[in-house]
């Protein structure tokens, strides 16, 4: 979900860590992410079509009130580190996700970034 709001463009099995015994999966960010194409490309086939978590969406929804409000700390942080048309670009990303309610389902010839791992 995280790489669909920050629209990833080279999300690699070597760039997620599982947590020994159990646990979340962390992804490891880098420069590609916010990234102007319109391309996404991941190695997280399994979720495609499947529902976004409700709280998540919950946190989605709290972001973009954030990001909208003048006020709000996060929304200044994230002003100081986006430029306009990104921060426009992640509002947008993160309204058809709430409208959606589902992962975008990927194409496996398209979508995935070299190399594999």
């Amino acid at each position: 979900m995280f790489d669909v709001l920050v629209h990833n463009a080279d999300r690699k099995g070597g760039a997620c860590l599982k947590q020994v015994g159990g646990g979340p999966i962390w992804s490891i960010d880098h420069g590609l992410t916010f990234n102007p194409m319109a391309r996404r490309r991941t190695v997280m086939f399994e979720f495609n079509g499947e529902p976004y978590p409700g709280p998540l969406v919950d946190s989605v929804e709290m972001m973009l009130a954030d990001l909208r409000d003048e006020e709000s700390e996060f929304g200044a942080r994230m002003r100081d580190l986006l430029i306009d048309h990104e921060i426009e670009s992640l509002i947008s990303r993160g309204e058809r996700m709430i409208e959606s309610g589902r992962f975008p389902i990927l194409d496996p010839n398209v979508n995935v970034p070299w190399p594999f791992v």
